[in-house]
């Protein structure tokens, strides 16, 4: 599939200058939610918010890193992917041009077997949400997931998916 120049180009043209005004303008932390370590935009899970963090988001969209050390915490748009776009939306904040960060939408309810082991949800009372990955918690569970909503369905049921950021297991 070949890729745009938006997305080849001028994205990470953007990402670099805004990263260049990070380094000139310093950071600024954003809050943490109470009973589990997610700090939007802290990338590399040393408690704080900066450049750094963008620069590791760069290096894995390039393939220079395998993996993001605090993922959950890179999520800073809807698509669920860590991308580029994540990572200009970060140097905006560190360079002062955005005055906060998105938090990840967090739902909060039971785990429940659709059937199978391969098929999970979590109960929030007035629906299911499919979960992308079977392995989140166990049937019964109360917990609260942090994700994002898909539109597309699964082989499990025509409800939405919730793709899986963070999960803590409340009993």
């Amino acid at each position: 599939m070949p890729t745009s120049i938006l997305t080849t180009r001028i994205v990470p043209a953007l990402a670099l200058a805004l990263l260049a005004a990070a380094l000139l303008f310093g950071g600024k932390p954003e809050r943490a939610d109470a009973g589990i370590e997610f700090l939007m935009g802290d990338s590399d899970c040393r408690g704080n918010v900066n450049s750094v963090d963008a620069t590791i988001i760069l290096q894995y969209t390039a393939d220079l890193l395998q993996t993001v050390p605090c993922a959950r915490n890179a999520h800073l748009n809807t698509d669920a992917l860590i991308t580029s776009v994540d990572a200009t939306i970060l140097l905006q904040y560190v360079a002062g041009l955005l005055d906060h960060l998105n938090e990840v939408p967090a739902y909060e309810g039971a785990i429940v077997s659709l059937g199978s082991d391969a098929c999970r949800a979590l109960d929030v009372g007035d629906v299911n949400y499919v979960l992308n990955d079977p392995t989140v918690g166990t049937p019964g569970q109360s917990v609260r997931i942090w994700g994002f909503l898909d539109s597309s369905t699964s082989v499990c049921s025509s409800t939405p998916v919730l793709k899986v950021v963070a999960v803590l297991v409340l009993s």
